[in-house]
């Protein structure tokens, strides 16, 4: 079974290497490279968990003695589209800094062009994320 401590540092060292070397400009409303790579990789940490607890849950991980496998799988459903929903509002706000409305520098224009394919991609995997948390959540005492 794959390491998920391994896959979220080799996603948070991928994401981070991108970053300029001018760390602590600030661009736009406040915010640095830093933070905006920050944001990224906080919503790739949270949708990775967010993929992992259905499966930890089908394997019984943490279920108390009383719930059957199938009834804490359908609860792990409400974990995951939590943690979808939360990480598509920080990627949502992070669209909304590195895309201000009006007039924006050349170190704004420099990292909306090096986030906005990676941001769209996190949009879909997350939407796609609460999609299949609210499955289970409905219907996941049925799918197992």
């Amino acid at each position: 079974m794959l390491d998920a401590r391994l896959l979220v540092k080799v996603l948070c060292v991928i994401v981070i290497r991108n970053m300029t070397k001018d760390i602590n400009k600030v661009y736009v409303q406040g915010h640095t490279p830093f933070k905006c790579y920050r944001d990224v990789s906080v919503s790739i940490i949270l949708i990775i968990v967010a993929l992992v607890i259905p499966f930890q849950a089908s394997m019984g991980f943490m279920k108390p003695d009383i719930e059957t496998i199938n009834i804490w799988f359908q609860r792990s459903g409400s974990i995951t589209v939590l943690l979808s929903l939360v990480a598509e509002y920080v990627i949502s706000r992070l669209h909304g800094i590195i895309r201000p409305a009006g007039f924006t520098s050349k170190e704004t224009e420099n990292i909306r062009k090096k986030l906005e394919n990676p941001l769209m991609v996190l949009r879909y995997i997350g939407g796609g994320t609460a999609v299949l948390g609210t499955i289970i959540w409905g219907y996941g005492d049925l799918l197992i």
